[in-house]
């Protein structure tokens, strides 16, 4: 076995993470009164990978202030590159992921997987099982570059340039927060028993949180006065971004044969009166995304080329720059994908292979904002001299949810006797419900 993954493996048949269970992977920040118990992970199985992470009235902070990585003075006959710099500034509340490749399951056998996920806890049983729940209850999550009092910036500040070339490209700013970071991929190889797998993801923002990305910092190139030279700052771009919940959810099965195996229930049901969500599957994937907080992205900085006093005989260009800002509530990625060349189904009327997803924004704000945007300012003449202003970017991208990349795919040569039923009852009201079923 090959597990690559930030909890441990437990081979139990039973397994219940919550706050007293010190030993599994729980992360939990400090808090500052007593706070009621969060809901729990209960996963049961031949083999199981969970992982449960917690943080409480928590403050989560990453800061670039007072950054300056400038070119200073005159240049005369010479050649100024200020290329490949980064300034960044993430800031995440919750990080997990798992990645797991057993590699030997041709003689396990199990019972279909029922996952289950919603407000009272999460729970998995199944052959090999991947759980793993997230929540940042009353925190504050921030990244941030500048600001006011604490200015940062890259670039060159210089007095006279003659017969000069000064370039600046390739350069990044980038402020992020995250409240929670979620990633698991299990893969089966040479499946040939009536095993089961699935993965189960919850994740949650809580109790007005507040997640919010703020770029502040400038892409600049200052001169005095130019003469016969060249002035170009191109191809540089600054980010805000700003995640709600972010997760990526990958089951493969690449088998000899699939032989069915019984479970009970509905293939996929989703209540989002309560939101609780359930499916029975032989291999199931089910995330659930909540947000009841803020998210915001703002992005004011510029890219500014200035020259104090006159320009001749010289070229300014300002262009294919890119300045963003993005804020995502809920987003995520499924994919569940078996291939066989045949699969035998049971009679009793759960599903082979199901995704089912659930996405919930609670009447709260999903902002983004960008400001300035790049500009050129020659003070005095410009005589004989060129100027470009041309092609760049400047975007404010707000979404609540995003699951545009779901995806479930059944290969098989033949399909034996019994039968499959998908459908479920998906109903849907203040947030975004998708499932599918083979």
């Amino acid at each position: 076995m090959t597990p690559r993954n930030h909890a441990r493996i437990f081979r139990r048949r039973q397994l219940l993470l919550g706050a007293a269970a010190a030993a599994l992977n729980i992360c939990a920040a400090a808090t500052v009164a007593a706070q009621p118990t969060p809901p729990v992970v209960q996963a049961g199985g031949n083999t199981i990978l969970a992982s449960d992470q917690h943080q409480s009235y928590a403050l989560v902070t990453s800061t670039v202030a007072d950054s300056t990585a400038e070119l200073r003075g005159a240049a005369d006959g010479s050649a100024l590159q200020v290329t490949d710099n980064v300034l960044s500034a993430n800031a995440r509340a919750n990080v997990a992921a798992a990645t797991w490749e057993p590699d030997a399951t041709g003689s396990l056998r199990s019972e279909a997987a029922t996952l289950s996920t919603g407000w009272s806890g999460t729970s998995a049983s199944s052959g090999i099982v991947i759980a793993s729940r997230q929540q940042a209850q009353g925190t504050a999550v921030a990244g941030k570059i500048g600001g006011a009092g604490s200015p940062s910036r890259l670039g060159a500040a210089l007095t006279n340039v003659s017969d000069s070339s000064v370039h600046m490209d390739a350069n990044t700013l980038e402020a992020g927060g995250t409240g929670n970071e979620a990633s698991s991929a299990l893969s089966l190889t040479n499946l040939s028993s009536g095993l089961s797998a699935g993965i189960v993801n919850d994740q949650s923002i809580t109790d007005a949180s507040t997640v919010k990305a703020a770029q502040f910092g400038d892409l600049r190139i200052s001169a005095n006065a130019l003469s016969g030279s060249s002035v170009e700052l191109s191809g540089n771009s600054t980010r805000a971004l700003a995640h709600g919940s972010n997760a990526a959810n990958a089951l493969t099965v690449d088998a000899v044969a699939v032989e069915g195996v019984g479970a009970g229930g509905a293939p996929s049901t989703v209540d989002t009166g309560s939101n609780e969500g359930e499916v029975h599957a032989q291999f199931g994937v089910l995330s659930n995304q909540r947000l009841d907080g803020t998210v915001a992205a703002k992005n004011a900085g510029i890219a500014l080329v200035q020259i104090g006093g006159a320009a001749s005989g010289s070229s300014i260009v300002n262009d294919a720059n890119q300045m963003a800002a993005g804020s995502y509530g809920n987003r995520v990625d499924n994919s569940l994908s078996l291939n066989a060349p045949t699969i035998a189904t049971d009679n009793i009327g759960a599903g082979t292979a199901n995704v089912t997803n659930m996405q919930l924004v609670n009447a709260v704000a999903v902002s983004a904002r960008a400001g300035q945007g790049p500009r050129s300012v020659v003070q005095s003449d410009l005589t004989g001299s060129t100027a470009s202003l041309s092609e760049n970017l400047v975007t404010a991208a707000a979404t609540g949810n995003q699951a545009d990349a779901n995806r479930l795919t059944v290969t098989a040569a033949s399909l034996m006797s019994g039968q499959s039923s998908g459908g479920g009852r998906p109903r849907n009201s203040a947030g975004d419900r998708h499932s599918g079923s083979y």
